[in-house]
This record gives structure tokens, C-alpha cells and sequence, in this order.
């Protein structure tokens, strides 16, 4: 079963990850963990509107939550650091050290979330979802496969006038995530050709929203940031610049997305 064998490679990525994460938090295992969790959500959203009712998502969603939360927040304090490298701008040395504080109790949270996280009720879950996909139809799942996309690329065409609002651009961020996870998955079946062309286009595109989404999570933080030190406008001007450079630029992003949507969308 094509689909089934997708969603286990997944998994093993994701254990494989997760090991790894035990012994070291590192930028890299954090990050594929997210990635991993991502494409699976994807995948047993499939599996449940294919099933028509004998599977539910929410079981398998409410396990990974937590996990995914910890492990996203520690990633965009670890790409915050990774950004402000890139600009190379003195005095801003009081929100570095809250960032690192913040960063020591990220770590914490998620090196509880990897202990807590309960692999044998993962396991059971998993078996659960084998006995589903292997009664499922091959070419149903294919057809659901293609629905899926269509289904997604309505929903961002339905979010791209609403672009102003940085909340429905991060909204299209996941779509694109979700519908790239089904897309990988025509590979195997022989739908690849009829959507290569759209899978091609949405990478960039993917890569391209995400270098927004990691400097939005930035000056985000450095909003926190200035709205706790409010009382040390002398401390903190350099932290305001920078969050202004960052913000003007990623104005200038979002027209470049809004011009890559109309041509891939």
C-alpha cells in the first residue's frame, strides 16, 4: 500500500529524529522532527477524509501537539539567533542575552515534551491506522490525493486578497506545507506528471514564505522584547532600528509572494 508505506518512512524519519533530540537539542533534528510531524498531519488528514468515518486525525493530533509546540519554539529562538548573525548590527546585546534566556527555558520545555512524549500509545495509534489504509481502495486513495490539493489550492486562492493581515499570509505558509507533503506522494503514484509542475513551483515558493514567517517570528520576539524594556528606550534604540530594517524588508517580501501566488495560483 503506496499510502501506507509513505506514512511509515515518515514515521521512522520522526523516531530517528526524535532519538537524536534525546541526546542533543540541535537546530537540525529540531527542525526535520517539525517537518516529519508535518507531512504525517497532512498524511492522516488524508487517511481520515478517505475512510469516511472509521479513522479520526484527533487522537494522533493531540499526541503530537505539545511535542510540535515545544519543538517550535525553541527552533524560532535557535533561526532568530541564525538571522541576526546575518545582519550584523551592534548595541542590540540586551535582547541577545533575553533571547538566550528564553532559549534555556525552551530547552527545558521540550527536553520534558521528548520525555513525556508516549511512544508505546504512538505505536498503537499507528496499528490502528494500518488496519484502516490496508482495507482502503488504491485508486480511491489516488482520487482523495488529488481532492486534497484542489481542495487546498481553492483555499489560499479564497486567502490571497487578504495578504495584509501577516496572520492569513502564515495561514497559506501551512496550506502550502500540507498540500507539498500530498504532492511528494504523487511520486509514487501515477499522478506525478499531471502535478510536477505545480510541485516545482511551489518549493520556491514555500522557501520564499518561509524566509518571511522566520524574520515575522523576529521582530515579533523583538516587540516582546521592547515592550518589556519599555523604561530603557536608551538600552533598547538599537533594538528598535533593527526591528524596523527587518519589518521594512519583509514589506518588500510580501509584495514579491503576493506576485509569485498569482503566477503559480
Amino acid at each position: 500500500m503506496i499510502l501506507l508505506n509513505y506514512y511509515d518512512r515518515n514515521v521512522r524519519s520522526f523516531l530517528r529524529y526524535l532519538k537524536k533530540t534525546q541526546h542533543k537539542l540541535k537546530e537540525e533534528p529540531i527542525h526535520q522532527l517539525r517537518v516529519h510531524i508535518k507531512r504525517m498531519r497532512a498524511i492522516l488528514e488524508l487517511i481520515e477524509i478517505t475512510s469516511k468515518g472509521k479513522f479520526s486525525k484527533k487522537h494522533h493530533f493531540s499526541l503530537f501537539s505539545p511535542f510540535f509546540n515545544c519543538a517550535g519554539n525553541l527552533r524560532e529562538i535557535q533561526v532568530n539567533n541564525f538571522i541576526l548573525k546575518e545582519f550584523h548590527h551592534n548595541g542590540i546585546d540586551p535582547f541577545e542575552k533575553y533571547l538566550k534566556h528564553q532559549e534555556n527555558l525552551a530547552s527545558k520545555k521540550l527536553r520534558k515534551a521528548v520525555i513525556d512524549f508516549d511512544k508505546k500509545k504512538f505505536e498503537k495509534l499507528n496499528s490502528e491506522i494500518r488496519s484502516v489504509v490496508k482495507a482502503m481502495d488504491e485508486e480511491k486513495v489516488a482520487t482523495q490525493s488529488e481532492k486534497f490539493v484542489s481542495r487546498e489550492i481553492r483555499k489560499i486562492k479564497k486567502l490571497r486578497p487578504k495578504l495584509s493581515n501577516p496572520r492569513y499570509l502564515h495561514k497559506i505558509r501551512i496550506l502550502l506545507k500540507s498540500m507539498s507533503a500530498i504532492l511528494k506522494l504523487f511520486e509514487e503514484y501515477n499522478r506525478k506528471k499531471k502535478w510536477a509542475k505545480l510541485r516545482k513551483d511551489v518549493k520556491p515558493l514555500e522557501l520564499l514564505i518561509g524566509e518571511w514567517h522566520d524574520k515575522q517570528v523576529l521582530t515579533a520576539s523583538m516587540q516582546q522584547f521592547i515592550n518589556k524594556n519599555g523604561k530603557r528606550d536608551g538600552e533598547i534604540d538599537d533594538v528598535k532600528k533593527l526591528a524596523r530594517r527587518i519589518e521594512k524588508g519583509n514589506k518588500k517580501m510580501v509584495k514579491l509572494v503576493e506576485r509569485k501566488l498569482d503566477v503559480v495560483f
